[in-house]
């Protein structure tokens, strides 16, 4: 269910509800940190950008994946560094 709200909350635009894909990025299902990485990427809005950096070092396949991901394309509105800075 989860996952599926994370997914869901890609279509939202300019911070709608992005205080929640924040928190799935600590939840205990591999599964759901991986939606919210996607939804993020979806949105090209990030924060907690270290955290996104430590999760591509996570054990779970999808998670890392969706963190490199979401790594490569994001630009954070609240952040002026780029990719390049944060990796």
């Amino acid at each position: 269910m989860r996952a599926g709200v994370a997914t869901g909350l890609s279509h939202f635009k300019d911070g709608e509800q992005f205080e929640v894909l924040e928190k799935y990025l600590a939840d205990s299902s591999p599964k759901v940190v991986a939606a919210a990485l996607d939804a993020m990427a979806a949105r090209k809005e990030a924060t907690k950008w270290n955290t996104i950096r430590e999760l591509s070092d996570a054990t779970d396949a999808q998670v890392r994946a969706s963190a490199l991901a979401a790594l490569s394309g994001l630009v954070s509105h609240d952040d002026s560094r780029g990719v390049n800075t944060v990796i």
